[in-house]
Order: C-alpha cells, then structure tokens, then sequence
C-alpha cells in the first residue's frame, strides 16, 4: 500500500477501462477533463491502495477495505461498496467468485464481497491471522483443479512447452485448463504464465498453444491465483531456453505480432535439415535487399535451433514496414519446408495462389527463378551429404551464396 500521492503531477482519475488517466493536472486535483468529478475521493482511496495497477486481484479488494478502516470513515460499508461499484464489473467478475447465480443482482454481489473482506479483518484484527491465511488457501484450493495420476481423460501425456513427460513434473507445477467442452489440458504453470505474459506484452489475446483458442480472465487470474498459493516463480524474459519448444514459443508469438498465423507447434515438426533449408530460401529470396544479411550468420552446428529463433525474432522484431518484405521472406521459406505454415499463409502473399503447392515461382513470384533455386538447395544438400569436417563457420556446411 503505497501513501505517496503526487495529484500535481498527474491526474489519477481513471477511465471506463481502470487505466490511470495519467493527464497533467498543472497543480490542480485532476486534470481538466475530470475537473468536475464528483467522486474523487473514491480515485484517491484506488490510488493510495493499488496505484497504477490496471489488473487487480481479491488482496487488493481486502486492502481497499483495510484501508477504508485505516481512515476511520463513519460508514465503512458504504464506503467500500461505492468503491467496489467504481471498479468494471468485468475485473470483479473476472477475480472472484460473484458470478455464482445464486446471487441474482449486483448489490447482492457487492455485499457478497463486503461480508467476506469484512470478516477477515474481524479475524485479522483479532490476532488470529493463522485463522486468515487457513481460509484463504481454503477459497484458493476451491478454485484449483489438482492433477490426478489415475485419470486418463487428458488430452496430453506431455508437457508442451518443456517436453517433460506429465508424470516427471512435481504436481505443484501442473495447471488444468479445461474449455468449455470438457477438455482438459496439462501445463507447467510456469511455462504457461510466462506464455500467456508474453502474449499480453505483445498486445495479443492469450490462447490455449494447443487449439489457438482465447483464454478468459478468468482461467489467467485462476493461473495467477494457483502460482501464488504453490509461491512458485515466475519466469524472466531472456534469450536462454532451456528447450527448443521455449525457443519456438518465443518465435511464434514474435511472428503472430507481426501479422503471421503459427503455431510454436509447427516448428518442432521440422528438422534440422528443413532450418538449413529455410534460412537458405531466405537467402535467396532476399538477394536484392542488402539488410538480410544483418541476419542468419553466426549459426552454430550445437546451437542450431536457438541460433535460428533468436536471429528469427531479431528479424521480426527491427524490420520496420519499409523492410517489411524481409519478414513476408521469412514466411514464404518457412511455406517452402512446412505443410502447417503453407496451408496457412496469407493469399496476398502467395499471389493468389491456392491449392496444393505447385511451382516454387508460384509462391515466391517471379523474381526468383525456381531453377537457380532448386540448383542452390541442390548444393546445399550435397555439401550437408559429405559430412565435411567443418574449419571456421557452420554456415560453410550449407550456405552457397547466390548470384
């Protein structure tokens, strides 16, 4: 709980959307568009309790209510309930359990949560905090779907993004998502967190990696809740996978941001082979655009995969709309080695092309010839066939530069 309000500096009335207004207010309480508003004390209680946070949780709501009493306001329920009405109902839908049909109105919901932050200060107050903290892991265990060994209904044996099998995995690590139709699905939840985070720092809808379907707040607030009450620790964001499928994931959200439907699971259909051959099509494909060769050249035979998606999502993410076409290469090579990505590539890209594959120029256009193609990658096989024992760079094992 933070007390350090500086309302001369910005205005922290917030939106319809519970981000902070954030507008100058030139010394004043607010900034000019929220100079009328009749509620600002209730922008301050938010401020002073959660300050800039947009995404709050059932702490937050028993902070506010801490709070509230901290101030010694006479009517702390009507307070608080003025309060809990100022936060979108999606959000307290969405961290708490209100959406039960049994209470049929919004009031009965908001003296729902009332009643319940209101007697665990009662028990807080009365020294009792073991009492508390057995009654929060009570609603958090209610609200978490543990793994069973002996059910056989899950969808998968293996972890998707570390590959570990399920059994191998602590059972503190294991989050079910289960859909609407029933399905249940095994993640690490660290992994899962860390994917969905991704997602959401790259303005992308979070989704289930297996069938690409949206993920509720609901079911990444049960995520969060689940690694609280396990206190599990989140992953930090670097270049250093512990599996090709992080890497891979990594790549995929990468590319999707820029407008390409994929999957982290089609690349690890691929082989090493078809990695060669796709950064070889890239090659080609780029001759005429000096900047592809800022990418693909420090490739090491031990590293392949994670010298491939950190060069890849480099590519990815320095391209701008003027080098934009090096990123529409990317996607036509990767079409040249994979089914998944050439069933799914944007028609603009393949000139209208639909249908099986045919001609290599049909997807590319014409300004590759398809026989200069199939003549490069024909060395490139032979130099890969004669296992030649290799002097300065992995790349002499498979690139032929085009002319």
């Amino acid at each position: 709980m933070s007390n350090n309000i500086d309302i001369n500096k910005i205005c922290i009335c917030r939106c319809n959307n519970f981000n902070l207004c954030n507008r100058n207010t030139n010394g004043n309480d607010s900034c000019r568009y929220h100079k009328n508003i009749k509620n600002m004390h209730i922008h301050k209680i938010l401020y002073n309790v959660v300050n800039d946070k947009k995404n709050i949780d059932t702490y937050d709501l028993y902070e506010i209510y801490k709070y509230i009493n901290v101030i010694n306001y006479p009517n702390v329920r009507e307070l608080y309930i003025e309060v809990l009405k100022s936060i979108p109902y999606k959000i307290l839908r969405d961290i708490s359990f209100i959406n039960n049909k049994k209470y049929s109105c919004k009031m009965d919901k908001y003296n729902l949560l009332y009643y319940i932050n209101k007697n665990s200060y009662d028990i807080e107050c009365c020294g009792n905090i073991n009492s508390i903290i057995k009654l929060q892991k009570r609603f958090r265990e209610k609200h978490i779907i543990k793994y069973d060994p002996c059910d056989d209904t899950y969808m998968n044996s293996e972890e998707l993004f570390t590959g570990d099998n399920i059994c191998e995995i602590i059972p503190e690590r294991l989050f079910i998502l289960k859909n609407s139709r029933g399905e249940k699905y095994i993640f690490d939840a660290i992994e899962l967190e860390y994917f969905i985070r991704t997602c959401i720092e790259n303005n992308q809808e979070p989704y289930n990696p297996y069938n690409r379907e949206p993920l509720s707040n609901y079911t990444i607030n049960s995520l969060r809740n689940f690694i609280k009450y396990h206190n599990l620790k989140i992953k930090v964001f670097e270049y250093k996978w512990d599996t090709n499928m992080h890497a891979f994931t990594d790549l995929a959200i990468e590319i999707e941001r820029r407008g390409f439907y994929n999957n982290p699971i089609w690349f690890n259909e691929l082989t090493n082979i078809d990695f060669l051959k796709i950064i070889k099509y890239f090659k080609v494909f780029s001759n005429d655009i000096p900047e592809n060769a800022n990418y693909f050249n420090n490739i090491s035979e031990n590293t392949l995969i994670f010298d491939f998606c950190k060069d890849a999502i480099k590519l990815f993410k320095e391209c701008n709309e003027e080098l934009y076409i090096l990123c529409c290469n990317f996607i036509k090579s990767i079409a040249m080695c994979s089914n998944n990505f050439y069933e799914n590539i944007p028609l603009w890209l393949t000139n209208g092309t639909i249908g099986p594959i045919g001609p290599i120029s049909a997807i590319i256009g014409t300004s590759v010839n398809a026989n200069s193609i199939n003549r490069n990658i024909e060395t490139l096989m032979g130099l890969i066939n004669r296992n030649t024992e290799l002097e300065n760079n992995f790349l002499l094992y498979y690139y032929v530069e085009y002319s």
